[in-house]
């Protein structure tokens, strides 16, 4: 993994003299480094919409010749072309200026990033001097030139950024792992067959992943039955060659420039990212989490003082006040837990969480959904809360602008036809890794055996 350069053609180029990005389009083609390249100058060579995975981005600052124009000139050509190929989507880039007139017109380019294209804009704008590679600035390339000095130069841009650099590399990883699960899988010694024979391994992966269900399934659905059991052996490869990569320019990546306030924040946003996603297709599906929209009251309050723990109250009231007589302290510790409760219910959420097993959903043998019943309440409190065995509870998660933690009750293991269901609403969906853990402590609480003490 020592390239850091994408490999999968997400590098973009913008000039408006082919001629002058001919260096850059020479040297990517011998390297095996896709790009695409957009005539500046003319929106018929633009795309109809923008494009969302571009990583590096070439772009010359005159896109009307080589003669000095004004800012409003420049601003009116750099304006479109850009809101036409970056959009506000696009996953983090960098810009390199691939211009002769850098010096001109950079503060241009700056100042519509942080105005017109604000959401637009890269994480970095770097200098790539075009006149390096052409004789006396002119427009025919220096062939004497050793061009491997194009790929080097752009190594050392990216090593300028880390962070970037390894999400790049990693990215080169997923793609390079790709292709070896397609050789592993579909090799063939006779070619003339292999049209068959992966029309047979589609089908068998597809029949493994959703089994009797297959032979009534449409063939859209069989397809992506395939892809799913593909996913499965997929993370393997990238994991293997992940273990076996040599990562470049490796380093200590500092924190000290963030607050701890604010690292708190971004962290739940993160953990929001990693752990849930926003797009379940039915209620049912495993992982959904669903709100209940008329909750019991007297449930959830039954539920909420499972979940707090006196103990962890008393103690937070001893640290306090070390010297405080007994019968004050429990005086003090049931009015202190009695305005936690009111705290919690101004916010919590009811909750429940689908731990159906997953090959019963795709197979379709399920005849109810299974679900483990709880609360959201604000990550601020999670301090009082009990950490036995019948509890489950997650990292904090950025919902609603506010601070959660999901708190599952094993003890509260329903079945229910959610399908059927007029007291609920899909909230979002948890990501697989956190509900195979809630899954995995599910089965360790149902079958734990007790001990018996004399």
């Amino acid at each position: 993994m020592e390239n850091m350069i994408p490999l999968n053609g997400r590098i973009a180029i913008v000039d408006d003299d082919e001629k002058q990005a001919m260096p850059l389009m020479r040297v990517f083609s011998r390297m095996n480094i896709p790009y695409t390249f957009y005539k500046g100058n003319d929106y018929r060579f633009l795309p109809e919409t923008p494009e969302n995975d571009i990583r590096i981005l070439f772009l010359d600052l005159n896109l009307l010749g080589n003669r000095v124009e004004d800012e409003k000139n420049i601003r009116s050509i750099l304006i479109p072309t850009i809101s036409h190929i970056i959009s506000p989507q696009n996953y983090p880039y960098i810009l390199i200026l691939w211009s002769r007139q850098e010096n001109q017109y950079r503060s241009v380019l700056e100042n519509i990033f942080q105005e017109e294209l604000k959401e637009c804009a890269p994480i970095a704008i770097k200098n790539y001097v075009k006149s390096d590679f052409f004789d006396s600035y002119g427009t025919e390339e220096n062939e004497a030139l050793d061009n491997t000095i194009i790929v080097d130069t752009l190594k050392s841009i990216l090593a300028e950024f880390p962070a970037y650099s390894y999400l790049m590399q990693w990215e080169n990883l997923a793609h390079t792992s790709t292709d070896e699960l397609l050789k592993e899988i579909f090799s063939n010694t006779e070619p003339n067959k292999w049209g068959n024979i992966a029309n047979v391994i589609i089908n068998s992966l597809g029949r493994a992943y959703i089994g009797q269900h297959f032979s009534d399934a449409t063939s859209e659905e069989k397809i992506k039955a395939s892809l799913f059991a593909l996913n499965s052996v997929y993370t393997d490869f990238l994991d293997n060659n992940l273990t076996d990569c040599f990562i470049s320019c490796a380093k200590e990546l500092d924190e000290e420039s963030l607050d701890r306030e604010f690292i708190e924040v971004l962290k739940a946003d993160l953990n929001r990212k990693m752990h849930v996603f926003t797009g379940p297709r039915s209620i049912s599906e495993p992982g959904t989490v669903v709100l209940y929209t008329n909750p019991k009251k007297e449930y959830c309050k039954q539920l909420l003082h499972k979940l707090l723990s006196i103990f962890s109250i008393r103690y937070e009231i001893q640290r306090r006040n070390p010297n405080i007589l007994d019968d004050i302290l429990k005086k003090e510790t049931t009015r202190r837990l009695s305005q936690i409760k009111e705290e919690i219910q101004q916010t919590w959420l009811n909750i429940g969480l689908v731990v159906t097993p997953s090959c019963d959903y795709a197979q379709k043998k399920k005849i109810y959904d299974r679900v483990v019943q709880g609360l959201m309440i604000e990550s601020r409190f999670s301090e009082y809360i009990n950490q036995g065995d019948a509890f489950y509870i997650s990292p904090t998660i950025k919902y609603d602008n506010k601070n959660y933690i999901i708190v599952l009750n094993y003890n509260y293991f329903i079945t229910s036809n959610l399908d059927e269901e007029s007291n609920c609403n899909i909230l979002f969906k948890l990501r697989r890794p956190i509900l195979a853990e809630v899954q995995s402590k599910l089965a360790r609480h149902i079958n734990r055996q007790g001990v018996v003490s004399l």
